[in-house]
């Protein structure tokens, strides 16, 4: 039988990074640049393939990750704080100046065609590589994360008192739609798993329920800076994009439990994202949110407040929930 929940918790990323664990995406930057021997003068072209001798086309992993952080540095500096959002539009443009660009004046039939298979060939190369990000961020998942021990005297610096006062918060809620991968909430908080939707998988999951990526579905537009790439580009971009409506009909048996009976939502370290902002709209669709308090905890209440980018984008995102209906509160007991 399914049992309604009232007190529902969004636990983003801010949650882990609350207890010290290092789970920022400038963390996975440095398992990159550690693993694959990078250095900080990074030029690295496009990978280009071998053929083997049975045909198989493969690359060098340390070319392709040299070019991924490449890019990725280009597109977002060092810190790698917006990834998920920059492997959209933003790396796609990133790559795009790799290509062969038709000078005005070099307008003829014979450089129109040498730019098109080069710019071709060069975002067949893109496109091969490219997706190996998700294959690298679930290995260090994997690798990282499966090495965290949890409890008091775990891993986690946090005071026992920071901790036992976390608890006494998270002790009212019913049900727990998580987007880390960690098992804080199980192992540290020993909540009853059954009340936890990990939606965007948990270490141990197989690459395919480990969600990542961006939130974007235009494809790439045809232009002379592209030429010849748009076909491959756009296919590309739609490989580096988190597919969130599977993670929900993955885990429709949690979500089915959120109905009319909901009377609350609680949020820590949840980034309001524009790709996991879907997740509220969905909870707005199944329980009708005109009137349903959302509460932001101490932290984000004084960040919307800032006269910075991330402020200006969380006092935005919050603008677009209460335009779902949600009333906005701030929960000051964390």
């Amino acid at each position: 039988m399914i049992s309604p929940i009232k007190h529902l918790f969004i636990i983003g990323n801010g949650f882990d990074i609350e207890h010290h664990y290092k789970t920022k995406y400038d963390n996975f930057r440095i398992y990159l640049i550690e693993k694959f021997s990078i250095t900080d003068d990074n030029q690295y072209p496009v990978p280009e393939s071998t053929m083997m001798p049975d045909g198989d086309e493969v690359y060098d992993e340390e070319d392709i990750a040299n070019y991924i952080v490449r890019i990725i540095d280009e597109c977002d500096g060092e810190d790698w704080r917006n990834l998920e959002a920059y492997l959209g539009s933003n790396a796609i443009s990133a790559m795009i100046e790799d290509l062969d660009y038709i000078e005005p004046e070099e307008e003829s039939e014979k450089v129109f065609r040498n730019v098109f298979y080069n710019n071709e060939d060069l975002s067949k190369n893109m496109k091969d590589i490219f997706p190996y990000i998700k294959k690298y961020f679930c290995e260090w998942i994997m690798e990282y994360y499966s090495e965290f021990t949890y409890g008091i005297e775990g891993d986690s610096p946090l005071s026992r008192d920071r901790k036992e006062y976390i608890y006494n918060v998270l002790k009212d809620g019913d049900g727990f739609i998580n987007l880390n991968y960690t098992l804080t909430l199980e192992k540290l908080y020993d909540l009853d798993e059954s009340k936890i939707c990990h939606i965007h998988g948990i270490v141990g999951d197989d690459n395919d329920y480990i969600f990542f990526g961006h939130g974007e579905d235009d494809l790439v537009e045809e232009s002379l800076r592209s030429f010849g790439a748009e076909w491959n580009l756009s296919e590309l971009k739609q490989a580096l994009r988190k597919d969130t409506g599977k993670a929900m009909q993955l885990h429709g048996d949690f979500l089915n439990q959120i109905g009319k009976d909901l009377q609350d939502i609680h949020t820590f370290g949840y980034s309001f994202s524009d790709v996991d902002f879907c997740y509220l709209e969905e909870i707005a669709r199944r329980v009708g949110s005109k009137g349903l308090k959302l509460y932001i905890n101490k932290f984000d209440d004084a960040k919307r407040r800032e006269d910075t980018d991330e402020g200006h984008f969380l006092k935005k995102q919050l603008e677009k929930a209460e335009e779902l209906g949600f009333v906005i509160e701030v929960d000051d007991r964390w």
